[in-house]
């Protein structure tokens, strides 16, 4: 197995500073010793050198061990435990970016408590590998604690639009793609193209070529996504950002700062297109009616010339914020070209219950959320925005939700998915929409194996965690019996 040239430097500055401190020496004294700088001895603990072969003798001869010890890539003692973590692919596996920190600071740590910092990143590795993640799957999963953590709101970005809006509108009446290519052109010299052969780049819908100044779209996007695309360039050209980035649905950057300037340049694209105080004002006047105002949803559309999936995401920006409805989620849910099974994403989460997807397989098909998608792929005819209440039974437990679902057909990704917004109802939620009573209500489960429906028609598999919650609560009581029996 190749190790990392950065491990094997860390490994090294553990044993010299285990030799060095076993010594009773101090940096000062191991420079005396052997010839070598105190600086360049505490950059060698550091990790951060590795010294060649004779400067390399001249360190054993001073610490009297032996030349092969010290180059050993394999640590005793009280440093022993991290023989596997190091020795194995298992680093490769933790996305270090994702939880916060750098390799420097995670070797301090591996020195000041090495059983302890194993332990915490083996859990990690773990949880991950259990969970049948993928490193973009755990970098996605940090980016959805990191919207959460900011209330998916982000002033910068705010403001930059409104500013970028401001000075586009005196020159162009609307945000159409043709004023978008052209502004785009004018200030940055880019030419906006389509390439046929981008075809077979799955899930990637643009590509910056830099060298020629072409922005490249993808054949099939939609006139949305084309906005989009433009937009989330001219972003990265506003933040002076000269990397070239791939704009796709799914994130093809294996790093952090790869998906955080992903999630910057389609928040700076929707807050574009959909004004944050003209859709507040909008969202107060739907809410307020006393049915759901079908019309004036659809006005909304046409004003912001955006499509449903747009209107759902724009909300989940504005909700918390503005209204105070602080229960909420937005979801994906669909079925990948060729594949049976369908599949749960996550986009924003701002209450609990949705946990329960994650460990479950058989999603409802009884819920909106699957048979909108099912229902589009038999019939392009059928619906494709479903507003409703829907009670739903999570592990026993019933809660009723405001649901909004849209369908969406990716022919980029080769996905078709449903968008989903669910509101927790509550006292909040009741006081702030008014047509809440007035929309029909079903009644469905999130996922099988959670679900206690009696007799569902749709039932994939047995409520396997109902059954183990009840399995336990019988034991225990039995147990309490015997005990005050005993």
């Amino acid at each position: 197995m190749r190790v990392n040239q950065s491990i094997i430097r860390y490994i090294l500055g553990i044993k010299v500073r285990k030799f060095r401190t076993l010594k009773g020496c101090s940096l000062s004294d191991l420079s005396a010793m052997s010839g070598l700088s105190r600086s360049y001895i505490n950059d060698i603990e550091q990790g951060k050198k590795y010294p060649q072969a004779d400067k390399m003798y001249a360190l054993s001869q001073a610490l009297q061990v032996s030349y092969d010890d010290l180059v050993s890539l394999r640590l005793d003692g009280e440093y022993a435990v991290l023989n596997e973590l190091f020795l194995s692919d298992r680093m490769n596996d933790i996305p270090l970016d994702a939880l916060g920190f750098d390799t420097d600071t995670l070797f301090q740590m591996l020195i000041k408590a090495p059983q302890k910092t194993q332990l915490i990143l083996n859990n990690v590795a773990n949880l991950a590998w259990t969970q049948d993640m993928s490193r973009k799957e755990f970098l996605r999963s940090a980016f959805l604690s990191y919207k959460e953590t900011y209330n998916n709101y982000f002033k910068k970005i705010e403001i930059d639009a409104q500013d970028f809006r401001r000075g586009f509108l005196k020159s162009y009446s609307k945000f159409d793609f043709e004023s978008l290519s052209d502004y785009i052109k004018n200030i940055y010299r880019i030419e906006v193209c389509e390439e046929p052969k981008m075809k077979h780049l799955t899930g990637v819908n643009s590509l910056m070529i830099e060298n020629k100044k072409k922005l490249i779209l993808h054949p099939l996007l939609s006139s949305n996504e084309r906005k989009s695309a433009i937009l989330k360039e001219i972003y990265s050209r506003r933040r002076k950002n000269a990397k070239q980035f791939k704009y796709e649905n799914n994130f093809i950057s294996d790093s952090f700062d790869g998906i955080f300037n992903e999630m910057l340049s389609d928040s700076f694209a929707l807050a574009v297109l959909i004004a944050w105080d003209e859709f507040k004002e909008d969202l107060q006047f739907l809410f307020e009616q006393k049915t759901w105002p079908a019309e004036f949803y659809e006005s909304i559309k046409k004003k912001y010339a955006v499509d449903d999936a747009m209107i759902i995401r724009r909300m989940g920006n504005v909700l918390k914020k503005e209204f105070g409805i602080n229960k909420y989620t937005i979801t994906n849910v669909g079925k990948k070209k060729g594949e049976e099974r369908f599949y749960f994403q996550l986009e924003l989460k701002f209450m609990e219950h949705t946990r329960a997807y994650k460990t479950q397989r058989n999603l409802c098909k009884k819920g909106i959320a699957t048979s909108i998608v099912t229902d589009n792929l038999k019939n392009s005819n059928a619906s494709k925005f479903h507003v409703q209440n829907v009670r739903i039974n999570v592990n026993g437990v019933e809660f009723v939700f405001f649901q909004i679902s849209t369908y969406v057909n990716d022919a980029v990704a080769g996905s078709d998915f449903s968008i989903n917004l669910m509101v927790l109802v509550n006292d909040v939620l009741k006081e702030k929409i008014h047509f809440l009573d007035t929309l029909p209500t079903v009644h469905n489960g999130i996922a099988c194996e959670s679900c206690s429906i009696p007799d569902c028609d749709f039932r994939a598999s047995e409520p396997i965690i109902i059954q183990e919650r009840e399995e336990a609560e019988r034991q225990k009581k039995a147990i309490d019996k015997f005990v005050s029996e005993y």
